[in-house]
């Protein structure tokens, strides 16, 4: 029995000092590690500050292009509405001095009533035509933006030997001595302007 417990005893030495050796003969190694800060890419790198203009350059015309289909749409109405109101008028204190006369009036009502409803259908298609273009446009954007920061930060993760390069959004915590956000926003910079 003895016997048994010290050939036990003396294989699990082996095996440990086994262990301890593999563990010693294995490179320690650590991990690199940064991460940047979206929003300060967003407010400090050149492509992002001018796409952000551009955007908001569309919406200005979208807004200014909106109020002045309403405006228009608006006097229409109204000027319907007078027109409606003058027929109405006329035919009650009996104005009208043939039939042909009202039916003359309520034709250019009507008119008018059919040309305004196409304006209004026209002014809407121009507006979802606009707010689709201006769309289309900031996801071309969007996406462009996307690919010059991902590009370059794989690019700069590579020249300066980082393992791995975060979204600043991605954790709870980070230390600020792992923020590489300017070194990027320079770099990404001076290419954007030689481009």
């Amino acid at each position: 029995m003895k016997m048994k417990k010290y050939l036990f005893l003396l294989l699990l030495v082996a095996c440990l000092g086994g262990v301890a050796q593999a563990q010693e003969a294995a490179p320690a190694t650590s991990l690199r590690i940064a991460y940047v800060d979206d929003d300060s890419i967003m407010a400090n790198y050149t492509q992002a500050v001018d796409m952000q203009r551009r955007m908001r350059q569309r919406q200005h015309e979208f807004d200014s292009i909106s109020a002045r289909r309403s405006t228009e749409l608006e006097t229409l109405a109204s000027e319907i509405e007078k027109l409606g109101k003058s027929i109405e008028t006329k035919y009650k204190n009996n104005k009208y001095q043939t039939r042909s006369q009202l039916e003359k009036d309520q034709s250019r009502l009507a008119a008018k009533q059919e040309s305004a409803q196409k304006k209004q259908q026209a002014a809407q298609q121009e507006i979802a035509e606009l707010q689709q273009s201006i769309q289309d446009e900031m996801t071309q954007a969007q996406a462009a933006l996307n690919l010059a920061v991902s590009g370059y930060v794989d690019e700069f993760a590579r020249t300066n030997g980082y393992d791995m390069v975060l979204h600043k959004s991605a954790a709870w915590f980070l230390s600020s001595r792992f923020d590489v956000t300017p070194q990027v926003v320079e770099g990404l910079n001076e290419r954007y302007s030689a481009h």
